[in-house]
């Protein structure tokens, strides 16, 4: 009798389905590894076996050990013998390492008809399966996971399989966040739990950790059906292909910019937009945004002039005005037909909606050349404005930075263009400084889908903040690579929200080599109904020693409506690294705003001066005064205008 059998498995969240029919049967000893790209229902399978509220099967069973487990709960399937090791496992303030352990051992052995185990008997138990993980008696006396690194709480997971001598274990990207150190203690310890009694299903992305453990078999997930199945060099198979298995995002060519274009329409006609079970998507679904119904903006008559201040002003994705430049920086407009154009546009995000909405729908491109100067560049501003409403604007910068640059680049985007997707790329050479102010106020009417993608090289230095304020939808993506040694990074970003306005932060850091610094600093205000985003993902490739990567989103809600959501994520392949995230959503901390009025000062000026205590961080990163200036005039301006929902404090 197999131990695992799944027939015909469909499951829902919501109104979406995910599974389509999952069909596998393991025996007793097997090891199976699950893969496939983000979004093919690896995570949605594992929530489905192990009984999570509001995954809904709709047609099909599971059967353990012969027996459907579909009408028990969770815990019912625990005390049978399946276990859960989650990708994020969660804190437990107040909750006793030891009594949670005990307790989970001791439920399962009731339903084998088997003795509980006294406290003392199981302390010597618990340090002893402990001790095998890396798992010390400190971690055992604390709340469960709290405090825990990431590769201590994946250790701790493996402890309570071992403890409860699992006999079926689903191991749900346990992989995720683990240098190569904590990465084969974990292993190692999954791989002592292998035997005649237990079956292991292994769900990944890379095929480094089926280097430890080693599978059986290996399935490919795509579109929530397994469309393959082999041995273990499967996997190697599919990783060397990057998961192109997958139907949902099909790889564009790169024959010339006309093709480009049309692969990315199809690219979208066949896909759609992402929907909420798209990871990267997750919190920003674009699938009922309407933009298919959208056509591209038409040049505007505006013919070409000139301004007095150092500027370049883009209307409906168009330049339509272009200031005197510096000495040092050269301005050229590049044709659909221009070979450097295609050059830059293949460096876009591979299978990436927005690489589709720019490719789909381009409109102006300009080339920025910044050479060296022994003078101080003025700041360049960028105006994005719009005025066809019912249109989208696409405009594109480039910027290439020769060695020794600097330049301070100031994006304001305003207009009430349905959609306003524009790109920024930028090649800053060796010893080259580029320093980005971005700031985000278009009309409420519009969808602001942005996307920053830059390269570091030598010794160079990047500086970006981000103030969103402005559009009913507003996304702000940044791709950022270090390509040489002893480059250093700082994003940071403001959001404010009210009104029903949805705010998005995405980033993407990927050092590639040794010696780099990153930090990412996000704060976030919300009113009303308003929803906050932070999506961050940090990559330390193996041969990136000594990276120093560090982000951090807070998060404050003035309003019991508003909802605030962050998913900072680690993935490192190197082991000499200091690395870290964090994430906290509060409010106003009602200590401090009583302080404030017990010296007299008003509920409204008290809350409005917390706001900006709270938004410090991040305006500290801006390195120039009057930018950081103009930033803080604008916040001000916020909540003033937010004064009468402030004066009545949290609703």
């Amino acid at each position: 009798m197999a131990l695992l059998e799944i027939r015909d498995l469909h499951a829902r969240i919501g109104d979406a389905e995910i599974l389509h029919g999952i069909n596998l049967t393991m025996d007793r000893g097997e090891v199976h590894a699950i893969m496939g790209p983000n979004g093919s229902g690896k995570s949605t399978l594992s929530y489905v076996l192990s009984g999570r509220d509001g995954y809904e099967v709709t047609q099909g069973d599971i059967l353990m050990d012969g027996e459907s487990v579909l009408e028990m709960e969770a815990d019912e399937r625990a005390r049978l013998g399946m276990f859960l090791a989650f990708q994020y496992p969660v804190e437990l303030p107040g909750v006793s390492g030891m009594a949670f352990l005990r307790a989970a051992v001791n439920a399962r052995r009731k339903e084998q008809g088997l003795d509980e185990v006294d406290q003392l008997g199981f302390v010597k138990l618990a340090r002893s399966v402990a001790k095998n993980l890396g798992v010390g008696d400190e971690m055992l006396k604390r709340a469960v996971n709290v405090g825990f690194s990431g590769g201590e709480k994946k250790r701790y997971e493996i402890l309570q399989m071992a403890l409860l001598e699992s006999s079926l274990a689903v191991l749900d990207e346990t992989d995720s966040g683990l240098d190569v150190d904590a990465l084969k203690i974990v292993s190692d310890g999954v791989n002592a739990q292998r035997g005649d009694n237990c079956g292991m299903l292994v769900i990944t992305h890379y095929q480094r950790l089926l280097d430890h453990i080693v599978p059986d078999y290996v399935h490919i997930l795509a579109g929530g059906q397994i469309v393959k199945t082999g041995d273990k060099t499967l996997a190697l198979e599919v990783e060397k292909t990057v998961m192109q298995v997958s139907t949902m995002q099909p790889e564009l060519a790169h024959p010339d910019i006309d093709q480009l274009a049309g692969d990315a329409h199809s690219a979208v006609a066949q896909t759609g937009w992402p929907s909420s079970k798209h990871e990267a998507w997750k919190f920003t679904p674009l699938d009922k945004s309407g933009f298919d119904s959208l056509a591209p903006a038409s040049r505007p008559a505006d013919t070409l002039s000139t301004a007095q201040t150092q500027s370049l002003t883009f209307k409906d994705g168009y330049l339509v005005s272009a200031g005197t430049m510096d000495k040092a920086i050269s301005l050229r407009q590049l044709g659909r037909d221009d070979v450097t154009l295609l050059n830059w546009l293949k460096l876009l995000p591979k299978d990436h909606h927005l690489s589709y909405l720019s490719l789909g729908g381009l409109g102006e491109a300009v080339l920025l050349e910044v050479e060296a100067s022994e003078n101080e560049i003025p700041p360049l501003t960028l105006h994005f404005t719009g005025e066809q409403a019912s249109a989208s604007a696409h405009p594109v910068v480039l910027v290439q930075m020769a060695d020794g640059a600097r330049l301070t680049l100031i994006e304001e985007h305003v207009g009430s263009n349905a959609l306003s997707a524009p790109v920024l790329m930028a090649d800053v050479g060796a010893s080259a400084s580029l320093h980005v102010a971005k700031y985000q106020d278009q009309a409420h009417s519009t969808s602001h889908l942005g996307l920053s993608v830059l390269k570091l090289g030598e010794q160079s230095k990047i500086n970006g903040f981000t103030l969103s304020k402005g559009s009913k939808l507003a996304r702000m993506e940044s791709h950022v690579e270090f390509m040489a040694e002893d480059a250093e990074l700082v994003l940071s970003a403001i959001y404010l929200g009210a009104s029903g306005q949805h705010h998005d932060i995405t980033t993407v850091v990927q050092h590639e080599v040794p010696n780099c610094q990153s930090n990412q600093v996000i704060r976030g205000v919300l009113n009303d109904d308003a929803h906050g985003v932070f999506q961050g993902k940090v990559r330390v490739a193996p041969d990136a020693q000594k990276t120093d990567g560090q982000q951090m989103s807070r998060a404050l809600l003035l309003s019991r409506d508003a909802v605030a959501d962050a998913k900072p994520e680690l993935e490192i392949f190197a082991d000499d690294v200091v690395c870290a995230h964090g994430a906290t959503v509060g409010e106003l901390d009602e200590t401090l705003l009583f302080y404030l009025k017990s010296r007299g000062i008003p509920k409204a000026q008290a809350q409005a001066m917390l706001i900006k205590a709270f938004l410090g961080d991040a305006l500290e990163q801006i390195d120039d005064d009057a930018i950081a200036s103009f930033m803080n005039q604008i916040i001000d301006d916020w909540a003033e205008q937010n004064n009468d929902a402030l004066a009545m404090g949290n609703s």
